[in-house]
């Protein structure tokens, strides 16, 4: 009874080891051939937007999550009063709340208003999105306030002495809305030509 099941397991293992393929049993002639994909130009063109489209869309969605964050963060702050030259969370100005909320955010801008105004890219008021800024220019184009953008036309911003970080709706028509370089999606020339 014991050599019967044995024969059985022996033959299934001799017919598997057999199946196998072995470097030798196969020459070049009778071994499967790869066929080769011929690609093209429209294919190579739809491949490489397919792929820019991709990573495009990947920092939108990482400036969409920064300027949440940004907004998020400023949030925090709200009801911290203000005092000329404040910039830590005892107390802020403008510009020293817009730098330590975007220093809690890993990105750096300068301290004065106008300084920060100069190291941002202007952008037009209808792609301004949260997390932006929000300058309040003379009519020379001196930034004397600025705000983080919320959306709506509303800005959360450390106003004036005796007052307190506060979401407030902008009430100037002369203003300047502008984003962090870091911030920004680049779109290669490359694919601007195309588009």
């Amino acid at each position: 009874m014991r050599i019967r099941t044995l024969v059985p397991i022996a033959l299934v293992a001799v017919l598997a080891i057999a199946s196998l393929p072995t470097s030798h049993s196969q020459t070049s002639a009778n071994a499967p051939q790869k066929s080769k994909v011929i690609l093209t130009p429209e294919d190579e063109i739809n491949r490489y937007l397919i792929e820019r489209s991709r990573v495009i869309a990947s920092r939108s969605f990482k400036r969409d999550y920064i300027g949440k964050q940004i907004v998020d963060t400023a949030r925090d702050y709200f009801g911290v009063p203000y005092c000329r030259g404040g910039e830590s969370s005892r107390c802020f100005d403008c510009s020293g709340f817009i730098q330590y909320v975007f220093d809690k955010n890993g990105i750096e801008v300068p301290r004065t208003a106008d300084q920060q105004l100069e190291s941002m890219t202007i952008i037009p008021e209808s792609e301004a999105q949260q997390g932006d800024l929000v300058f309040f220019v003379y009519s020379n184009g001196y930034a004397h306030h600025a705000g983080i953008y919320v959306g709506n036309n509303t800005i959360l911003h450390s106003p004036r002495p005796g007052e307190r970080v506060r979401l407030e709706e902008i009430w100037s028509t002369r203003v300047i809305f502008a984003r962090q370089e870091s911030m920004l999606i680049k779109v290669p020339h490359s694919v601007e030509a195309i588009l």
